[in-house]
């Protein structure tokens, strides 16, 4: 919805735009950013996955998984506050319009 309210808003109205065309390159970037962010989670389910196999070095791997989830958690919350800091900059750029 962003990615088409960034695009949509820099083409209207046609004589003064309320975005340029190169702001929707952010809406972009973060949808690339989140699917990164669910490729990580997949391995982060892929190794949890493999937990049979955990016993040979239990204590490593354990640490390990923590790692993952911690590093995980702050890429959420990074995840969660660009996506409402692109929305918070639209409704601004369109009440200032």
């Amino acid at each position: 919805m962003l990615i088409a309210a960034f695009l949509g808003l820099s083409k209207f109205p046609t004589d003064n735009t309320i975005l340029s065309l190169w702001m929707a390159i952010l809406p972009i970037a973060n949808l690339i950013y989140l699917m990164f962010l669910e490729y990580w989670q997949m391995e982060i389910y892929r190794h949890v996955a493999k937990r049979m196999e955990w016993e040979l070095d239990l204590d490593k791997d354990v640490k390990k998984y923590g790692n993952m989830i911690k590093r995980q958690n702050l890429r959420s919350l990074l995840s969660i506050f660009t996506t409402f800091g692109l929305f918070i900059f639209l409704v601004i750029k369109i009440l200032t319009y």
